[in-house]
């Protein structure tokens, strides 16, 4: 008898075990083709991002941890920088650490398809919980991550940016469940959650998640009686608040650092002209009807015609209470995208924190395509609507048809007769369904007709948005580089990474960190401010405030732009160059010091000409160095061993002097003379320096972070926090998310 028990409950098991495979079916099917739009050529492997920066990160990162270092330095991009310290590493995403058995091309094939996983299923429940039952649930997905948006972000090797898009859904249905029922359970499910989305994505994907699950609630909370509802409101949104801070705290190992970079980092510009950079221009709005192909993008919208007509649709039809949210979102999306082209953002400037930083606008307009998508499921699932939809609809069609057809914009892409036959379809089709007069088999068979024309039109957006995007498939100079560096022994383990020049395209601004060499360019998202400076500025250009990613082309003025960043190898913008028998130091002995009123006024100097060889210029006074040179004698100095995080130098000087090292200057460097503590202070604007007193010393300087420690307890115990409060276990998860809670999907 038991062992009959034991069997039917194992049989119980496997049934429903079936069932919940079954019901995912769907969600794996549309991930497994969205994974084969991602990588299929040109795709997420040939785009700019993963040639150019992802692959280059991943192979620093997982080489150094493979040797038993941990990477908190970086000396080959843009004169040095941290490292660990940039989210962008994504060092402590534990999903990433695929990259440490698996090749970078498997590991990210992997992880987007995770992801994507991750995003449709979050989306088709966002969907549930907003009233859309299961199959039209499906739509919503489908039409936001084959939007031109998310396509063409990852065909452009956003990968990052990606996963933080996929925890963009999860976290609006965390949202509403703690609204729905707020307990400590679902603020720790929603705070483990926004710390997932930190540590796996770029800052500027939490900030929007934030900002969106707020006006979600408040869109689905207020409601008469006002009093009553302001108050659950304002209990759900300080529940909000509490996750947000759990949040942070638990992500404190990386923010923390980062935190430090951003105090020494070049985007110190907080005006509204910085802020509105990227913002949404106009035509990117026409891209709803029709394909454009723009490098950008955050400026392609298009979801094909049923998101344009249904969503639009959705949005000016459906009522109810949790029908306001699409709208609501969508109007709060499009308002930040538009930037400075609507008063609002003006005010949202001055109240919201982090838009002066983010550069964010034109990505908000990912908010607004969700809820689009989130609207044509609403309008697709409700076939009671009142009889003015169908009109609704038809004017909608008629109007994108017009634009579609005499627009001249994206005309190379898809022909507009194309373009208006695929919209006015849609229309018919969508004013038929919606008006209720098809029913049965006919009712079935423009469903059909509906999702063949709508994937039709996406495979059509998502060749257009992968055309505009794909890296150059070669950069002929990386190879010849490195052959002529290694030829003159300049490529030696424990030397420093021989310093070169090479104009973009014909090589990455970041392949040192494949080739060893390191240069004064980069392409990363955040510069050191003195660095930044200095490249632009000792070459005579104005210092940009906006474009901060990678320096103006135009720094490459012949071969060897800069006297003091020890070039050894160079190529002018029309390919001539080569090696340089005979560079100025890596390292030096100056014999007095200046002080200057601010490290600009240094790199001012040295523009004009002053002798930093021989005069140091600094920041403060150093007592032991006089200001003009003296009688003795220059000393000299040489670097014995090189590591990113240390530097092992001998020097011999007859008189007191100032060890100077042009790597750049960043808190955290600490020096010590045969042993004893020395202080690490800048020079020349950007370069690092020590006081040495006379005769043979050894000086080792060492790159500890200053908050990586703190960050690592503190996200230590907001994790056993966030287990207490999640003491549940795998519950939580359910009560965070609404699965297998015997709850109602939709909210009352």
């Amino acid at each position: 008898m038991m062992g009959r028990e034991m069997a039917m409950d194992l049989l119980g098991k496997l049934r429903t075990a079936l069932a919940r495979l079954v019901r995912a079916l769907p969600w794996l099917g549309l991930g497994a083709a969205l994974l084969v739009v991602q990588c299929a050529r040109p795709g997420v492997f040939e785009s700019v991002d993963f040639v150019r920066f992802h692959v280059l990160n991943q192979e620093y990162l997982w080489g150094a941890v493979r040797s038993g270092r941990l990477p908190l330095w970086n000396p080959h991009v843009a004169l040095g920088r941290p490292f660990l310290a940039d989210p962008e590493s994504a060092f402590f995403y534990p999903p990433y650490w695929l990259h440490l058995v698996l090749s970078p091309r498997a590991a990210v094939a992997i992880l987007l398809a995770a992801h994507s996983a991750l995003g449709l299923w979050g989306t088709g429940r966002l969907a549930r919980a907003l009233g859309i039952r299961s199959h039209a649930a499906l739509v919503p997905g489908l039409l936001f991550f084959a939007s031109g948006t998310v396509v063409e972000l990852v065909a452009a090797g956003q990968i990052l940016y990606y996963a933080g898009i996929c925890y963009l859904p999860l976290a609006l249905l965390a949202s509403l469940r703690l609204q729905q029922s707020p307990s400590l359970r679902r603020v720790a499910g929603l705070g483990a959650i926004l710390a997932l989305q930190i540590l796996a994505s770029h800052p500027q994907m939490f900030w929007i998640t934030c900002v969106a699950s707020a006006v979600l609630v408040i869109a689905v909370g207020l409601e008469r009686p006002w009093l009553g509802s302001l108050r659950a409101l304002v209990r759900v949104l300080l529940g909000q608040m509490t996750a947000i801070a759990l949040a942070l705290t638990v992500a404190a190992i990386q923010l923390l650092p980062f935190l430090e970079l951003i105090e020494q980092g070049n985007r110190q510009a907080r005006t509204i002209d910085f802020a509105s950079g990227w913002s949404l221009p106009a035509y990117a709005l026409a891209s709803l009807a029709y394909p454009i192909p723009v490098a950008n993008w955050s400026d392609n919208l298009y979801g094909g015609s049923l998101l344009a007509l249904a969503g639009l649709g959705g949005l000016v039809c459906v009522r109810g209470r949790t029908s306001r949210a699409p709208a609501v979102l969508a109007l709060l999306g499009v308002t930040v995208a538009l930037g400075t082209a609507t008063p609002i953002f003006g005010l949202a400037f001055h109240t919201l924190p982090g838009l002066a930083f983010f550069r964010i606008p034109g990505r908000m307009a990912l908010v607004t395509l969700l809820a689009l998508a989130l609207a044509a499921g609403m309008l697709l699932d409700r076939m009671d609507l009142r009889s003015h939809t169908s009109r609704v609809v038809a004017i909608l069609g008629t109007l994108l048809v017009g634009a579609a057809a005499l627009d001249p914009m994206g005309r190379d892409a898809v022909p507009a007769w194309l373009r208006a036959l695929a919209l006015g379809a849609t229309a018919a089709l969508l004013v038929v369904w919606t008006d209720g007069r098809l029913a049965g088999r006919r009712s079935r068979v423009a469903v059909a007709l509906l999702a063949v024309l709508t994937l039709a039109e996406l495979g059509q957006g998502a060749r257009v948005a992968k055309s505009v995007v794909a890296a150059p498939p070669e950069y002929p100079v990386e190879e010849q580089a490195r052959a002529a560096l290694a030829r003159a022994a300049l490529l030696a383990p424990d030397a420093a990474p021989p310093r070169v020049s090479i104009p973009f395209p014909m090589a990455r601004e970041n392949a040192g960190m494949h080739h060893g060499w390191s240069t004064f360019s980069g392409y990363v998202g955040l510069w050191l401010e003195r660095t930044w400076s200095y490249v632009h500025m000792a070459v005579g250009l104005e210092v940009p405030t906006r474009s901060v990613a990678f320096p103006a082309s135009n720094v490459y003025q012949g071969a060897f732009p800069y006297d003091g960043v020890s070039l050894v190898l160079g190529i002018d913008p029309s390919g001539r160059g080569g090696l340089r028998p005979i560079s100025d130091p890596r390292v030096y002995i100056a014999q007095a010091a200046l002080v200057v009123p601010h490290w600009r006024d240094a790199i001012v100097a040295m523009r004009q000409g002053h002798d930093y060889h021989r005069v140091a210029l600094v920041e403060r006074a150093l007592p032991e160095l006089p200001a003009v040179i003296g009688d003795g004698g220059a000393g000299q100095a040489h670097i014995v061993h090189f590591a990113p995080e240390r530097i092992e130098i001998a020097a011999n000087t007859p008189a007191p002097g100032l060890l100077v090292l042009a790597e750049s200057y960043y808190p955290g460097w600490t020096a010590t003379v045969d042993g004893n503590p020395a202080p690490c202070v800048p020079a020349n604007g950007w370069m690092r320096a020590v006081p040495l007193p006379p005769g043979r010393t050894s000086v080792v300087l060492t790159f500890k972070s200053t908050r990586l420690a703190q960050g690592a307890v503190i996200s230590t115990l907001a994790l056993v926090l966030l287990a207490l409060l999640a003491f549940a276990g795998p519950r939580f998860v359910a009560a965070a998310t609404g699965l297998g809670s015997g709850s109602r999907h939709d909210l009352p």
